[in-house]
């Protein structure tokens, strides 16, 4: 059976992934074989296409990675294609209120949880060849909603938004919310420290999980803080991080020669 967001949720153990922003099989495949648990294909802020999107799904599947797609907003078109290309779970960013994280349940859903276009020769249906009857409940049941909140306003309305029946996990948008409240660049800022804390006890108490966010694996290994999902910044944090270090080293190599 093949690994799914579902599947690393009903396990009970932590699990970890990372955004990808380049459109690269190549680079989804090497992160994958690192041994992150779950990629999210970031259709948000990365240069992926629906057609790059798929063949990273793909690429996921073959190292038996869990994959996710994240979209710019709350938009049924973007959502469905997502879902209809295969993901096991989609991560909706842009969610401002409480109508807009209902709108991601419905669009995210099939009758009768929600009003997602059906059609079961679709990739996710394995093109037509799979069943077409249980198609629908089985994705209703196993395709994992992640919600994205930006913005102080929505944190007002987590209690409500926590107990949406479909949402999965519960994130905070850490950049744009600290932009929204003042302090622009500063995730660490104790105010947004706050709204991300009311969030992920709100979320953990209707029983959702709470997407813990870092810039670097070593914030996770550093912090005290449990948690059920970790994320990480993605493959541009990462490969920065390298090439940080290599510049560094080419000026030590440099230096060195004079």
């Amino acid at each position: 059976m093949k690994r799914t967001v579902r599947s690393l949720i009903d396990s009970k153990k932590p699990f970890i992934g990372t955004l990808m922003q380049f459109p690269s099989v190549e680079l989804t495949e090497m992160f994958a074989y690192t041994g992150f648990d779950f990629l999210i294909m970031d259709m948000e802020h990365g240069l992926i296409e629906n057609n790059d999107a798929l063949a990273m799904v793909r690429a996921c599947e073959i190292y038996d990675t869990a994959a996710m797609i994240r979209v710019p907003q709350v938009d049924e078109e973007k959502i469905k294609k997502a879902l209809d290309m295969g993901a096991s779970g989609i991560l909706v960013a842009g969610v401002h209120s409480y109508e807009d994280a209902v709108n991601a349940v419905k669009y995210a859903k099939f009758k009768p949880m929600g009003i997602r276009g059906a059609c079961p020769a679709v990739r996710a249906n394995h093109f037509g060849l799979d069943d077409h009857v249980s198609y629908y409940e089985k994705q209703n049941k196993e395709t994992v909603l992640f919600v994205a909140l930006e913005g102080p306003e929505v944190v007002k309305d987590i209690d409500r938004i926590a107990q949406i029946q479909g949402i999965d996990i519960i994130g905070v948008g850490p950049v744009d919310m600290a932009l929204a409240l003042g302090v622009p660049g500063q995730i660490d800022a104790p105010v947004v420290q706050e709204a991300i804390a009311k969030v992920k006890t709100t979320a953990n108490a209707n029983g959702k999980l709470y997407a813990s966010f870092a810039n670097h694996i070593k914030d996770f290994i550093d912090s005290h803080e449990p948690a059920d999902f970790y994320m990480v910044a993605g493959d541009t944090w990462l490969i920065g991080d390298m090439l940080l270090q290599v510049g560094k080293e080419l000026n030590e190599l440099r230096s060195k020669q004079n």
